[in-house]
């Protein structure tokens, strides 16, 4: 039930950093010809923001979490998943594409919240980059092996995930790169 596309612009962002083991939050500052206050108000959003995420929260009970199985329901099955990944590669021999991305969707009704989710992602999943969005529909959450925007030195660097930087035919991979 989610739409297909979804701007938003968020005037709160937490920024997790595993590997560092570092948060950093920002916030938007609404600037006005009060420098100071303006600073001031920001420092007091953020200062809350930090006394809610180390105040004590109680762990939910999870024993009493699911008490069978759940019911998984799959968009397509296994069988035929197969064939879709037999004919990929079909047309990767072929020279057609060097590389497909298929998917399969999972649908499930659990009793965690999101966040619980996201949590346990982040402890099972190796990919680097993680993501935990919520929306006015729903939370949108994942995982990715690959960095699509960065900012270094000021400077805002875009990665096209692999696959979806237009090829020319009579370009070198060294054009491509640059």
């Amino acid at each position: 039930q989610l739409p297909i596309m979804l701007f938003n612009f968020y005037a709160l962002s937490l920024s997790f950093d595993h590997k560092k083991q570092s948060l950093l939050i920002s916030t938007v500052v609404e600037v006005s010809d009060d420098h100071s206050a303006d600073y001031k108000k920001a420092q007091e959003k953020l200062e809350k923001i930090i006394h809610l995420l180390t105040s004590a929260h109680p762990k939910a009970d999870s024993s009493t979490k699911y008490s069978s199985t759940p019911q998984i329901d799959i968009d397509i099955s296994d069988a035929d998943f197969m064939a879709k990944v037999e004919k990929a590669k079909e047309y990767i021999i072929a020279g057609d594409a060097f590389q497909i991305v298929l998917s399969r969707c999972f649908k499930r009704h659990y009793s965690v919240t999101p966040l619980e989710i996201y949590q346990t992602l982040c402890r099972v999943s190796p990919s680097p980059f993680m993501f935990y969005f919520p929306t006015e529909s729903g939370v949108i959450l994942g995982a990715s092996p690959e960095r699509m925007v960065g900012v270094f030195n000021r400077e805002v660097m875009v990665n096209p995930i692999a696959g979806t930087r237009k090829r020319v035919a009579d370009s070198t991979d060294e054009a491509i790169k640059a």
